[in-house]
């Protein structure tokens, strides 16, 4: 994929700070079919040891930790760290005072971590690799910082994620979904195996059984105005708006969207 100036002044836009990331995930808290909730679903898998330490990748503004607070052992290393200062910064202020002195905060490029070889037992990208330019470099950088036996947990979506909305989007105007649909679909559940198993030892695949159905048109018209580039969108927003009206009249009001979530599990060798 290329990473122009123009691409990576598009993910500045989309992730400067955690206004978009919210907007998508209040459409899956509202709207999701799957009780049990995919933070609980992540940290299940996280299986670090009474004094373990872990580095979250792309953690957005924290959302993974709040969720989970009352399951952070109060033994564990914890940093949050993101590329973006503006997330990190929304991290920060959304954990302050929820057992502060579990976490640490800083600003950190997965292609070139600041950080000392076999540092943690995890290291978690919850969907974050996907936005890697050099994804290689961090996949190497990651496997040099995880302890023998350390684990990455690098969650992502598969090729049908979402199929109803970015068709939607499609039958709208196509122009929306290129620059988005060129970052999402680097990394997948069909596509990703190959490149962690070029740098671990073990990579194992589980998969997140989940759908959404949404039955209110302001979360979705949030969601979508998250995703696209709003320079295409603003112009048309109210013509937008109308079409999707038009479409949950269609519908009788209900629109079941298809999911395809999972986590790679990959280890390093002992």
């Amino acid at each position: 994929m290329p990473h122009d100036c123009s691409h990576r002044d598009f993910l500045e836009r989309q992730y400067g700070n955690s206004q978009n990331l919210s907007a998508r995930a209040d459409l899956y808290r509202r709207f999701s079919t799957n009780t049990y909730g995919w933070f609980d679903w992540v940290f299940d898998r996280l299986d670090l040891p009474k004094n373990g330490s872990v580095l979250e990748l792309g953690c957005g503004h924290g959302l993974l930790w709040r969720k989970c607070i009352d399951r952070v052992d109060s033994g564990w290393s914890v940093i949050l760290s993101d590329v973006s200062p503006g997330m990190v910064a929304d991290a920060r202020r959304a954990l302050a005072g929820s057992r502060e002195t579990a976490f640490k905060f800083a600003v950190i490029d997965a292609q070139a971590i600041p950080l000392g070889a076999g540092t943690f037992d995890a290291v978690i990208a919850n969907h974050v690799l996907y936005h890697a330019p050099n994804r290689l470099r961090a996949l190497k950088e990651i496997h040099r910082v995880l302890k023998p036996s350390g684990r990455l947990l690098a969650a992502t979506v598969g090729e049908g994620h979402l199929a109803e909305i970015r068709s939607l989007i499609r039958r709208f105007d196509p122009r929306l979904l290129e620059r988005d649909q060129d970052v999402l679909f680097g990394f997948t559940l069909q596509s990703g195996e190959p490149e962690l198993a070029a740098i671990f030892d073990t990579v194992d695949l589980e998969l997140y059984d989940d759908s959404l159905v949404v039955t209110e048109f302001g979360p979705l018209l949030e969601y979508v105005r998250s995703r696209v580039d709003t320079e295409l969108l603003s112009p048309r927003l109210d013509e937008f708006r109308a079409f999707l009206g038009e479409e949950f009249r269609r519908t009788n009001g209900s629109i079941h969207i298809s999911t395809e979530t999972g986590m790679f599990l990959a280890a390093k060798s002992a």
